[in-house]
């Protein structure tokens, strides 16, 4: 603006106009060092600005960033609440753990109920601490986990503190939390249907031997 025009008007008469009068022949004389002088003023002005609009810029970036960063924590915040809800609800027992030692993080009050437990005495103790299960059950759990990433109605015998067996259909998938991987399981008491499966398997073995001996009534 102002700076530019004066030192293009400065130059003008550097160049351009005869040393005709004394003002011009001064101004030749010591305009060299002014010129120099104006110029380094405009330059420490446009250095000035600039950095302000640097700032302003990085600024602006930076509200960027924070606005996302607020964004991906309300979306993780509502995240957490969701599966709070289901892991807290459901009917059936739920771990998180880690893998493969089989720490438990966390257990719902299904678990809990089920397995005969306070929270306090589960939470930081592994399933094999516990008595859960035998050392060969879970070392096939970890077997299914590495091949197949995944365990899907893999039926064993678990115990609770108590020391009474339950019959479990284990369900295990990965889950990341905060960037690292988890084992969340679900855990359902059979018991009843094996029951009932037992008790049919028994009338059809007594049916068909009773068949076989030709004593049916």
């Amino acid at each position: 603006g102002f700076i530019s025009a004066t030192i293009a008007t400065l130059l003008g008469l550097w160049f351009f106009v005869p040393p005709t009068f004394t003002f011009v022949k001064e101004f030749k004389q010591y305009g060299a060092s002014f010129v120099f002088l104006i110029s380094g003023i405009a330059f420490v002005i446009f250095h000035d600005r600039l950095r302000k609009l640097n700032q302003r810029n990085l600024e602006l970036i930076n509200n960027n960033r924070l606005a996302e960063k607020r964004h991906m924590e309300e979306i993780l915040s509502l995240s957490e609440y969701k599966y709070s809800l289901i892991f807290d609800k459901s009917p059936f027992a739920i771990t998180l753990g880690t893998f493969p030692e089989a720490n438990l993080i966390a257990v719902n009050d299904a678990f809990l109920t089920l397995f005969e437990y306070t929270r306090e005495e589960v939470i930081g103790k592994t399933t094999i601490e516990l008595g859960l299960n035998t050392i060969d059950s879970l070392n096939e759990v970890r077997r299914i986990m590495h091949e197949f990433g995944k365990v899907k109605n893999f039926e064993c015998i678990l115990k609770t503190k108590t020391g009474k067996e339950v019959n479990i259909s284990l369900n295990m998938n990965w889950v990341s939390i905060r960037g690292v991987n988890h084992t969340l399981a679900t855990l359902e008491d059979i018991s009843t249907r094996k029951k009932a499966e037992d008790a049919m398997h028994f009338s059809e073995d007594k049916f068909s031997v009773l068949f076989h001996k030709g004593s049916l009534p």
